[in-house]
């Protein structure tokens, strides 16, 4: 006998995988994810294990998921913010500014995960930030060449995963949009744009992107660390 799905056992299953989605991105957050089994997913998803390997092989199945997915969405809600800048170094620092931004507010339980999550899982995700930041790196900065392409991209998501890292753990006390300010400055410093077209962009991209997302609350950091002050200037 051949299954058919109708529409609305596929709106259950669809709601069913989301339900363990949300499940696991709470837990890798809070729990970690070394210290996250499947059964604690499937308790705070309130289904079965059966259920949870119906939809995913393993936990690093689920864990790469929920990275991948979350960050097409998260870029998907951002194309029309960065359509409406203007096409070269303005549209390169909206990009940016989106990105490091959500990182750091809204997204900033997904940042983590990505930071302790399986290596290879999160090697996979970064790739996939990399590939889109050479599409927008090139697109925005056509005489730059190719040779260039590689090493860019790799000192851009370098200098952002280690900010970032320090930021969630607390090390580096500076709010989030001045540390996004900061790094896109930093950026388009090192892409030799003159400082009058810098200001200009990154006053177009703290323009465009206008509010900063709720957050949760920092995490505190931890005892006897520095803080870590950044001069902007």
């Amino acid at each position: 006998m051949v299954y058919r799905q109708t529409t609305r056992s596929t709106k259950v299953r669809a709601t069913a995988r989301a339900g363990i989605l949300r499940a696991a991105r709470k837990l890798f957050s809070e729990t970690g994810y070394d210290r996250t089994t499947m059964q604690d997913i499937v308790r705070e998803a309130k289904t079965s294990i059966g259920n949870a390997y119906f939809y995913f092989t393993n936990k690093e199945a689920l864990l790469e998921s929920l990275l991948e997915e979350s960050a097409n969405a998260t870029w998907a809600r951002a194309e029309g913010v960065i359509a409406s800048a203007e096409s070269g170094a303005a549209r390169f620092a909206v990009a940016a500014y989106t990105n490091v931004m959500s990182l750091l507010t809204s997204d900033r339980d997904l940042a983590r995960i990505a930071l302790t999550g399986e290596p290879g899982v999160v090697r996979h995700i970064v790739e996939l930030h990399r590939a889109r930041l050479a599409t927008l790196f090139a697109a925005n900065f056509p005489d730059r060449s190719e040779k260039e392409l590689p090493m860019t991209t790799a000192a851009i998501l370098g200098a952002n995963r280690l900010a970032i890292e320090l930021f969630l753990t607390g090390e580096l006390d500076i709010p989030a949009r001045e540390l996004t300010e900061f790094l896109v400055r930093w950026h388009l410093r090192a892409l030799d744009l003159p400082e009058r077209e810098i200001a200009r962009v990154l006053r177009i991209a703290t323009r465009t992107v206008k509010s900063e997302p709720p957050a949760k609350q920092a995490p505190r950091r931890p005892k006897g660390s520095p803080k870590v002050r950044l001069r902007a200037g």
